[in-house]
């Protein structure tokens, strides 16, 4: 990847750290020489790994963070001491040095809330950028009701528009980071799964190759026909 001209990884998941070899692939990204961004949602972290993490050489560390109100966030989490086990991992990165991003997923179950907002000034307050995710009908939301309306998202830029800490991920109006408007799947990024298929991104499946069987550029080069 290196040798393509691959200058960031990042591990996101699921969750990174459920794999037991977490350590050993994020070595291998050559930390010294690139940007290595990890994905957590906080409940496998503790200070000896955060600081494991600092000393392995990875720069920003992204916490889930989906409601200000922790009763809210661990029902969305499904898991107690969610919100504890993020603000701590917060606490330790800040402490080794990482930078941090809040994951912040808005779906019609917490829009209208004030863990919304709560998260919206937390980020003002501690000058920490929320990144925000628009729920998608997979995974947790697949047959719910979850995924906003035209009529949410402009709500959604009203409760926003008083804050300065935050962006949209993917909000229909991609540009990459070369400054060129449109998608930046294949274009400067591209996503892996654990079993090695190429894809375009997390939200885009389409199958490039796998670099199990194949080499990178082999497994990734592909002909657009237009019919």
């Amino acid at each position: 990847a290196t040798a393509l001209g691959a200058m960031s990884f990042g591990a996101e998941g699921g969750e990174p750290f459920v794999n037991k070899d977490w350590n050993a692939i994020m070595r291998s990204w050559a930390p010294k020489y690139n940007h290595i961004i990890v994905s957590t949602n906080g409940w496998y972290c503790d200070e000896e790994r955060v600081k494991e993490l600092a000393e392995i050489g990875v720069d920003t560390i992204n916490v889930s963070l989906d409601s200000g109100d922790p009763e809210l966030h661990d029902l969305f989490r499904r898991q107690t001491d969610s919100y504890q086990k993020v603000m701590d991992t917060i606490k330790w990165a800040r402490k080794y040095g990482l930078g941090i991003i809040l994951n912040t997923t808005v779906s019609r179950f917490n829009l209208y809330t004030n863990g919304l907002i709560k998260i919206l000034e937390f980020g003002q307050r501690e000058r920490l950028l929320v990144n925000i995710l628009f729920g998608k009908g997979v995974g947790g939301f697949r047959e719910k009701d979850a995924m906003l309306k035209p009529k949410d998202f402009e709500a959604f830029e009203k409760i926003a528009a008083p804050f300065d800490y935050w962006h949209i991920h993917h909000s229909g109006r991609l540009k990459a980071n070369q400054s060129r408007v449109g998608c930046p799947g294949m274009n400067e990024m591209l996503n892996f799964t654990p079993y090695g298929d190429a894809i375009i991104c997390a939200n885009n499946h389409v199958y490039l190759g796998n670099v199990v069987d194949e080499p990178l550029l082999v497994a990734t080069e592909f002909e657009v026909v237009v019919l």
